[in-house]
């Protein structure tokens, strides 16, 4: 069903205004990807830091009685959750300029099949984190029913 004779949309050409908008798409990608990458080294430093710094207050005071080890397993566990969104984007970005400055079709579709998997992949955390809420809220209604 998705396949039609060379007509209609699906022969769609990329036209100057369009690959205006995708270079700077491309370069903003790049920035932002390259930004998450730093902020995951961040991260995993800080779980490290955190994490040594936790166990040798033993816990107590404004963290809540966290150990460090949980403190550690929490930031590699974001950092991880983060890291893919980042990779696809960046993979995005670096396919997408020189597809349109040689006009490789293929590199063109590799890097609109990342932006599809990044986007499928914040809408499945979307959906998850929400479930979660919902949970969560239907958590806090029957402790307030009691």
């Amino acid at each position: 069903m998705h396949e039609q004779n060379d007509s209609g949309i699906f022969n769609l050409e990329v036209d100057e205004v369009a690959k205006s908008h995708l270079l700077e798409t491309a370069r903003w990608g790049k920035f932002l990807a390259i930004v998450g990458f730093i902020i995951i080294g961040l991260m995993v430093l800080l779980g490290l830091f955190g994490g040594m710094a936790a166990s040798s207050f033993g816990g107590g005071g404004l963290l809540g009685g966290l150990s460090g080890v949980s403190l550690l397993l929490f930031y590699l566990l974001i950092a991880a959750l983060y890291f893919y969104p980042c990779f696809t984007l960046y993979r995005f970005a670096s396919n997408m300029k020189p597809a349109i400055n040689t006009m490789n079709r293929q590199q063109f579709n590799s890097a609109l099949g990342n932006m599809k998997a990044l986007f499928q992949y914040m809408g499945i955390m979307t959906i998850i984190m929400l479930s979660l809420y919902g949970i969560l809220l239907i958590f806090v209604i029957i402790g307030l029913a009691r």
